[in-house]
């Protein structure tokens, strides 16, 4: 399992489509706001793609990405923001958001994000500072939560 990040894989400059989209999680410090690639400016973005608020590994996941963000909250890096964004479904939120503070979007067919940004299931976007997208990985398999700092330290080094 590769644990760090070759630097030089990241790739900076390009703007991903925009969307627009509401926060639906009630613990999260920008609940009812409405959240964009431009959300958070100044700060490294990540995007959680989820499918399915009610699976047991996509709600893990996402729980492993809000401890991240309070390990680094806390710790390492303030100006980090991980948003999760769900598909385009009836499927209800309560699962997904128990317990976390991040914010949770849900897509829908006028923004159609998974589409317009070709994404699969537990895809994790990372979007720079100036809001470029630098690199996506997946963590269907597992969570390496050393190869996602890697990944982090590797944006960071870049600004």
């Amino acid at each position: 399992m590769q644990t760090t990040m070759d630097c030089n894989d990241i790739y900076n400059g390009l703007q991903l489509p925009e969307f627009n989209l509401q926060d639906l999680n009630p613990n999260s410090s920008s609940y009812n706001y409405n959240i964009n690639p431009e959300s958070f400016p100044g700060m490294i973005r990540l995007f959680y793609f989820s499918s399915n608020e009610n699976w047991g590994t996509c709600i893990n996941r996402f729980g492993s990405l809000n401890d991240l963000f309070i390990e680094y909250q806390t710790s390492v890096l303030e100006d980090i923001m991980i948003i999760g964004i769900g598909g385009d479904n009836n499927i209800e939120v309560e699962n997904m958001v128990s317990g976390n503070i991040l914010p949770w979007v849900k897509d829908n067919e006028l923004n159609n994000v998974w589409s317009n940004w070709n994404v699969s299931n537990r895809d994790l976007f990372f979007i720079d500072k100036q809001g470029n997208y630098s690199y996506k990985i997946n963590i269907s398999s597992s969570f390496d939560s050393d190869y996602i700092k890697s990944i982090i330290d590797c944006i960071e080094w870049w600004y």
